[in-house]
């Protein structure tokens, strides 16, 4: 009877755990000191049918157990849970589940350590769909792949494991999937290492689900920090990603290649992961070649590579679509886009550099060998971003084969390079802009200093319904535009204000009519605090016909030069909230 009540305890502690019923199903324990049923787990499986349990006692056993296909639950004893260790001993697997074991197979509050074996350390599984609940996985390894789990086929169950400092000496740190639908939720992958790929997870095939799991300091020698998929569409839900690394290659935590369907990344978490080396295609996150790819509510905070922080998309079939996102302080700027396409909206970025090249916060960088990059941004913002050129957005693409960039409701702000395209960097590219704002954006170095809001050339740029205002460039190669040779640029209702007068749009445009150019956002609004009031007016009539103050002074309020009663006027015009 005591063990009826425990084990009714521990179905209520974990719902997960399905147990099948049947007539005549017994309990059996299991205990060293002979006070059970049995001595040994796999002994008590053998005498077991369809629909038992077996609970067992603190311990460790040192056997590797094979249910043989039994619909049958094995778990802890729940008042010894965290006392109950199969131990591999390291020489051997732990669990072997190869009959195509159903969800009617159940573990439960077990711990499997120092498994050892040429593929899966601690577990394999062939076609197998059981069903795991608050297990852990520990110190084991695999001379090839899947440090702690090696699976192929089936569609099992992981609720609330752990996996533990596993590790491979080919791919898959903690598990290698092979075509399986398995399903991990709210479970730990911490410390696994692959000497190849994947440092926690090798994927190939099927779409296994990932749902508010942690990948924490995950190490991969070659290639892919914590997850490693081709010919797969795994998802991933409410995860967080952290202190993950690859040593040798360019993905920090995840590279998705040759997807078979669109891989989903929702409301997940990548903070502080990094690249180890120093190569051109290196990225601290995600490197996604020829896979759809849906990015919904995800952070991405402090990851570090020498080429790109976040994502880079590489791959003609690449399509991958990133809303309600937010990208800070990246090392080597937030998001590369080489070849596929790419569709931003309704996120942010903000704190990215670059300082070596181009695009603080996302470069469009087309190659000769590839179909030209498309990148879209709408309704998202930009601010404190820098670069060398291109402090929020630099696009170049490749002489007669140009990119596509559109940019429509964007806000970027407080950009900074040190050569060109404080806010927006584009060359050989069809590159539109609608209804943005582009503000206090600024160009500061030595040489080739232009266009503090914008720097286009070759190619067409078409500016319509966007505001430009208080962008600088410390020469006067275009504060709020700079349109170089062979740019076809239009200028359609484009209202530009707080620059200084000489150089705010530097080179020929097409004026698309309706163009508000070279005045003060705020005439009147001499100290700059929002309001046009009588701090302003004393200003403006202590000024009052000096020939030191000219139209970069604020009292010069139509910026013709001399401040005038036609100024008094427009500043008593303009009297009260510059917001209303």
């Amino acid at each position: 009877m005591q063990t009826a009540v425990r084990s009714s305890r521990w179905l209520a502690l974990v719902p997960a755990v399905v147990v099948a019923s049947s007539t005549g199903a017994e309990t059996f324990t299991v205990a060293q000191d002979d006070s059970g049923d049995y001595a040994t787990i796999q002994d008590a499986i053998d005498g077991a049918s369809d629909g038992d349990t077996i609970t067992i006692y603190a311990g460790t056993y040192t056997e590797t157990i094979d249910p043989s296909g039994l619909a049958i639950t094995v778990q802890a004893n729940l008042d010894d849970y965290g006392d109950v260790i199969i131990d591999g001993e390291d020489t051997r697997q732990c669990l072997i589940c190869a009959d195509e074991e159903t969800e009617e197979t159940v573990f439960a509050g077990l711990i499997f350590e120092n498994g050892a074996s040429s593929k899966g350390g601690a577990l394999v599984m062939e076609g197998a769909s059981a069903i795991f609940s608050f297990c852990t996985f520990r110190n084991s390894n695999a001379t090839g792949d899947g440090g702690a789990l090696w699976m192929d086929g089936g569609s099992p169950t992981f609720d609330t494991c752990t996996f533990d400092n596993c590790s491979a000496g080919d791919d898959g740190g903690a598990a290698t999937l092979n075509d399986s639908n398995a399903s991990f939720v709210g479970c730990t992958f911490s410390e696994c290492s692959a000497e190849d790929d994947g440092g926690a997870f090798e994927i190939g095939g099927g779409s296994p689900s990932f749902e508010n799991c942690l990948f924490s300091s995950n190490v991969a020698s070659w290639t892919c920090g914590a997850v490693c998929s081709q010919l797969a569409s795994p998802s991933f839900v409410g995860c967080t990603f952290t202190g993950c690394m690859s040593v040798g290659f360019n993905v920090g935590v995840m590279g998705l290649y040759s997807g078979t369907d669109t891989v989903e990344i929702t409301d997940c978490i990548f903070f502080e992961n990094q690249a180890g080396e120093t190569g051109e295609e290196d990225v601290g996150v995600l490197k996604i070649s020829e896979t759809v790819v849906d990015l919904d509510g995800c952070a991405f905070d402090g990851n570090i590579a020498a080429s790109t922080g976040a994502i880079w998309i590489s791959g003609e079939s690449s399509v991958v679509t990133v809303t309600d996102s937010q990208f800070d302080n990246h090392v080597g700027g937030a998001i590369v886009i080489q070849t596929g396409e790419l569709a931003v909206s309704s996120s942010g970025f903000s704190g990215n550099s670059n300082d070596g090249t181009g695009g603080g916060a996302v470069r469009v960088k087309g190659h000769s060998s590839y179909a030209p990059p498309v990148a879209s941004f709408a309704d998202s913002t930009f601010a404190n971003n820098s670069a060398r050129w291109g402090g929020a957005i630099y696009v170049l693409g490749v002489h007669g084969f140009p990119a596509t960039l559109d940019i429509d409701g964007c806000t970027i702000t407080d950009g900074s390079v040190t050569s060109k395209g404080a806010g927006v960097y584009s060359s050989n590219s069809e590159t539109t802009m609608t209804n943005c704002e582009l503000s206090g954006n600024t160009v500061s170095g030595e040489t080739s200093l232009q266009g503090g809001g914008v720097y286009a050339s070759d190619g067409t740029f078409d500016i319509s319904y966007t505001i430009f205002s208080s962008n600088s460039c410390s020469s006067n190669y275009g504060h709020a535009v700079m349109i170089s040779s062979g740019c076809d640029m239009t200028l359609t209702s484009v209202s530009s204000c707080d620059h200084a007068i000489d150089g705010e749009i530097y080179g020929d445009y097409i004026d698309g009519g309706d163009n508000d150019l070279g005045g003060w956002c705020c005439p009147g609004d001499v100290d700059q605090d929002g309001d046009v009031e009588s701090d302003d007016l004393l200003s403006l009539l202590e000024g009052f016909g000096s020939s030191s103050l000219g139209a970069d002074d604020r009292e010069d309020c139509s910026r013709d030069g001399d401040v005038d009663v036609e100024d008094l006027l427009g500043l008593l015009e303009q009297w009260g909230d510059c917001s209303e």
